[in-house]
Parts: structure tokens; C-alpha cells; sequence
């Protein structure tokens, strides 16, 4: 009776045990509540098969965009609380390790463990489905990001140390939203050391890139201006790189304010967004409001970006060596229904050096 007392006694106090697999954004915030919202003892431990943490906080972001890793500060804090261990709540990280693998199979942590949690996000990359996808110099943007932040994985990934950047004039990135954007600002001001001199970004990525003589990045969606899925401050920081001699261009095709109804331009954020077009494509003395005007009259032009809508990719075309040179689309026109349509006689040639995709 009295080993019966001890056994109900443990099992009353004894630590829920709980493994998170995945130790990005996602993952810590999931240890952090666990940790700080439970009323019982709890043990949680965080799986990552890369020797650091954070995941797309360290190796997603923008490197000159350090705002947004702040949420590491919390997660360093939470680790530091509960580390050895507080009012019955611990804290452990295991880096190096992968869940799944024959070293810890997933049967194996579900046994031992209370409760699983997989938050190990996406492990690949969408793919076109075109012709010529596999040539060289098309790369995808999660493979391309991972190596300018310098992930442990892609670092010295030949497919970009041994590429031949200096033959790089002419860009197409496949894709509207924050990331296809972030790596046209990281292109196009490739070669301005006040912008990532102070960041983390790899300085063996940045030096292979300066060697890029960019002249134009094209950032091409199947669907119109209204799709996009950028937002607007990411929008306004590729505008206002202008003061570097990089304009942007959209043709008013896709924007006009005419091409919106009403309840369309109700819409704050997104009214903001064509009165922002509207005003940098205007020459700079002729803009009606002082904040598209902030940094004074920009210098001469020399290079370009250009946001292209109603395009749907068919196939990459290559040279001798076997190098992306061109990449083949048609146009697109939206049905009633909302749906996307391949106009019939529509196929246009792009000349591209490098070809990135971007599709979420």
C-alpha cells in the first residue's frame, strides 16, 4: 500500500513531458505559451536538426529587416527562464538532430512522450511543372534566401558559389508576394554597402552578388494588380530605392484607378497602394504629397524594377551551355468567375540571366 501511496503520488506531480519538432517562429512560440500558460509541472523539449534555432527567423528573413527578428529576444528569454528548470516547468533544446530520421524515429518520441508537436514547417519547394525548371541559374526563393542568410545547408551551395554571376544583367522572379520582393531589394542595391555592410547577411553571398551587373528585375504574377500579395511597406521600400538610382515601373494598365470600383477603393490599404504607384511613377517634381518625396530629387537612373501582371510561365529556354537565357510565357485574362485564363496567340519571350521562383 505504501509503494501504491508513492506510484499515485508521482504520478499526481510528476512533469507532463512534451517534444515541439521544429524550433522556428512557430515552434518557440508553441514552447513559450506551453511554458508560461501551464498550471502543471511540464517538460518541454525542443527538436532541431540544425545546431541553431529559429528557424525562418534567422534564415527567412530579410537581413535588413533585423525589426522582425525580435521575436528571437523572447525566445532567448524563455529558453534562459526555464533552462534549469522553474515552479516544475523546464526547458531543453536538442540541436543537430533530426525527428524521423533512423537516429530518433517519430514511434519512438511518441512513446516516451506525453504529447507531440510537429512544427517543422516546409522542407521544400513548389515547383512551375515547365519545361526547363532544372536548367542552371533558375533557382527557387526559399533555396536562394537560405543562401544569402547563410544557412548551415546552403552556405556554400555550388549551385551559387560557382555560379556566374558577372554574366547576370537581366532577372525574372516568378511571384508577387513579401519574398519576391525582399530578393529584387537584395538584387537591385547589390552593390550599396550602406544597406547590408550592417547586417548579417553572408558575406560570401554578398560578394558573389556585387558581382551581378543587374540591370532590371521582372516580378511576374498570373493574376492582376489587385492579387498581389505583397504589402504595402514592402511595396514602398522597393519605390523609395530610387535614391540609389533604381526606379520602378508598372505599367498603368494594371493600376489605373478606373480599373477598381467603389468598394475596391474603400478599401484603405489598398487605395494607399494605387496612390502610391500613382505618385512614384510620376516624375519626382511633379508629385502632389512630401512623402513620396522624402529623400529629394533621385539620381539618374541605372536600373530598373518592374512589377508584370497576367503572364503564366510555359517553358525556359537555354544556351550551349545549358544556362537559363530566356523563359517563354503567355497572357493571362480573369474570367467572371474569378479563374485564371491562357489567352490563345498570347506567347512572349522575357531575355533572363537568372530566373528565381517565388510561389508560397
Amino acid at each position: 500500500m505504501i509503494l501504491d501511496g508513492l506510484s499515485l503520488k508521482f504520478v499526481r506531480w510528476a512533469s507532463k513531458r512534451i517534444s515541439v519538432v521544429g524550433s522556428g517562429p512557430s515552434g518557440f512560440y508553441t514552447a513559450y505559451r506551453l511554458l508560461n500558460k501551464s498550471p502543471d509541472p511540464i517538460h518541454v523539449t525542443l527538436w532541431e536538426k540544425l545546431p541553431v534555432p529559429y528557424g525562418l527567423s534567422r534564415y527567412g528573413v530579410a537581413p535588413d529587416h533585423p525589426e522582425v527578428k525580435n521575436c528571437e529576444d523572447t525566445f532567448a528569454e524563455c529558453a534562459e527562464t526555464f533552462n534549469q528548470g522553474k515552479d516544475g516547468r523546464k526547458f531543453s533544446f536538442i540541436g543537430g538532430v533530426t525527428i524521423g530520421s533512423d537516429e530518433i524515429p517519430l514511434q519512438q518520441l511518441l512513446k516516451q512522450e506525453d504529447a507531440v508537436i510537429l512544427a517543422y514547417g516546409c522542407q521544400s519547394s513548389r515547383a512551375l511543372g515547365i519545361p526547363g525548371e532544372d536548367a542552371s541559374g533558375v533557382f527557387s526563393s526559399r533555396d536562394f534566401v537560405n543562401w544569402y542568410n547563410g544557412h548551415p545547408g546552403f552556405a556554400n551551395d555550388k549551385r551559387f558559389t560557382e555560379f556566374d554571376w558577372s554574366q547576370v544583367h537581366r532577372v525574372g522572379i516568378i511571384g508577387h508576394g513579401n519574398v519576391a520582393l525582399d530578393i529584387t531589394r537584395v538584387l537591385m542595391t547589390n552593390r550599396v554597402d550602406e544597406i547590408w555592410q550592417p547586417t548579417d547577411i553572408s558575406r560570401v553571398a554578398i560578394d558573389k552578388l556585387k558581382q551581378a551587373p543587374i540591370q532590371e528585375v521582372k516580378m511576374i504574377a498570373r493574376r492582376d494588380f489587385i492579387h498581389s500579395k505583397f504589402t504595402n511597406r514592402e511595396l514602398r521600400e522597393l519605390w523609395e530605392m530610387e535614391r540609389f538610382g533604381v526606379r520602378g515601373k508598372i505599367d498603368q494598365k494594371y493600376f489605373h484607378p478606373t480599373l477598381f470600383n467603389d468598394d475596391q477603393l474603400k478599401d484603405r490599404p489598398f487605395k494607399r497602394r494605387v496612390e502610391m504607384c500613382q505618385e512614384y511613377s510620376t516624375p519626382f517634381d511633379k508629385r502632389t504629397k512630401k512623402n513620396y518625396k522624402k529623400h529629394g530629387p533621385p539620381p539618374e537612373e541605372r536600373s530598373h524594377w518592374v512589377l508584370d501582371y497576367l503572364k503564366t510561365p510555359l517553358q525556359t529556354q537555354t544556351n550551349d551551355q545549358g544556362r537559363v537565357q530566356s523563359l517563354q510565357l503567355c497572357e493571362n485574362e480573369l474570367t467572371p468567375d474569378n479563374r485564371v485564363k491562357q489567352l490563345p496567340n498570347s506567347e512572349l519571350n522575357y531575355n533572363v540571366d537568372l530566373l528565381i521562383t517565388s510561389l508560397g
